[in-house]
């Protein structure tokens, strides 16, 4: 690359990483600590022995449903062991909880965990602002991604040698030795942390867009070869369905538990928004992981005929596999433990690339030219007065 074009880019650079650092830190720190919130939640949610157990879904599913007979749709999430407590809500209304074989309303087991939690992810996602601001917020939240993800291209090309060669490859990946000063310091953080969370990066910011931009989320549907789906109302599909309650009708006397587990033996967790279906069927979400593994998830539809229909991941098209792959590798969860420990690190590391690279853009400047001012002022003869 000769030399003009490197200067160029080196100040498109820094300038990108002057307007967008503070974001970029702030994301990166709020979503390290969001890195494992899936595990945090079933950890402080974990029932007590005697508080653990649930009945069978054919008896559990009418008794949640009678306790909101005005629901319209009803999403409820059963764990299967009962070590978990059964999560209701109405709607959009509030999050409920049950817990034991008798159905027993109980409070949020883990309401601090939670509350934390929530905040965290709004601020990651639209800095717990509301309303309108919320939406102004995603849009700089959106253009600091954007900015991050150029800056990650940009800083390899920076980075990358004319003859790449053992020793300073070598030197680039290693705190040895140790840097004689703080620029020296920064500047080694900004190259070996940069280079060895450059890919988990990439994945983040590249599937972070698509939450932000509409043409990122259709791009991934283009790139796997199918048109994007287009946006169905709601409302219009509500006006078909059966209420909550009545959903459940059509299955009275069915065994649902067994029928459940004939068709997934291994399933660890499901859920299901009665009033959602078609009348006469019930469409359950089958999770045979710890969740967050796009993969294990299928969809068991039962009809009251009799007949039951599972759409594992791979019965997906190849745009809607995608677009699930992107949710979950964009916090490592797609890819088990392993991942999210990955990304959480990659997370930790953009925050110590923001810092370091504002603190190396401080120094080049504003401390610098300051030096070089008084450097200057100091070097000019007195002239006593006449």
């Amino acid at each position: 690359m000769n030399r003009p074009v490197r200067t160029a880019l080196f100040w498109l650079h820094l300038a990108g990483g002057v307007v967008a650092g503070v974001l970029i830190f702030s994301l990166s720190l709020s979503g390290a600590a969001l890195g494992f919130e899936r595990q945090l939640l079933a950890w402080g949610e974990r029932l007590a022995d005697d508080a653990a157990g649930r009945p069978a879904l054919e008896v559990l599913l009418p008794t949640l449903a009678g306790r909101h007979p005005e629901a319209e749709t009803l999403r409820i999430t059963v764990d299967r062991e009962g070590a978990q407590p059964v999560t209701v809500r109405a709607g959009r209304g509030p999050m409920t909880f049950y817990g034991g074989v008798d159905v027993t309303p109980m409070d949020d087991p883990a309401p601090r965990l939670r509350a934390a939690l929530a905040a965290l992810r709004g601020y990651h996602r639209w800095l717990t602002l509301q309303d309108q601001a919320r939406d102004q917020a995603r849009a700089v939240l959106g253009a600091a991604n954007l900015i991050f993800f150029g800056l990650l291209l940009t800083g390899s090309v920076l980075w990358w040698p004319r003859r790449l060669r053992w020793p300073w490859l070598r030197q680039q990946l290693t705190w040895s030795p140790r840097p004689p000063t703080p620029k020296a310091r920064d500047l080694r953080l900004h190259h070996m942390l940069g280079a060895w969370a450059w890919v988990p990066l990439v994945v983040i910011c590249a599937s972070g867009t698509v939450f932000y931009y509409g043409w990122a989320n259709d791009a991934v549907y283009r790139l796997a070869g199918e048109v994007p789906p287009a946006r169905t109302s709601s409302v219009e599909a509500a006006e078909v369905l059966p209420p909550a309650q009545a959903s459940l009708t059509p299955f009275a006397g069915a065994s649902l538990e067994a029928w459940i587990h004939d068709a997934v033996p291994g399933w660890q967790q499901l859920t299901v928004t009665l009033g959602a279906s078609p009348e006469g069927t019930l469409s359950f979400s089958v999770d045979e992981s710890e969740g967050g593994r796009p993969q294990a998830v299928s969809t068991l539809t039962l009809t009251a005929a009799g007949a039951s229909e599972l759409a594992p991941f791979e019965s997906l098209s190849p745009g809607q596999r995608a677009r699930r792959w992107v949710r979950f590798l964009h916090t490592g969860e797609a890819l088990g433990l392993g991942g999210q420990f990955v990304a959480t690190l990659a997370s930790l590391a953009a925050a110590v690339l923001a810092y370091s690279g504002l603190a190396l853009s401080y120094r080049r400047l504003i401390l610098t030219p300051l030096r070089r001012r008084a450097a200057r002022a100091s070097s000019r003869p007195n002239h006593p007065s006449s």
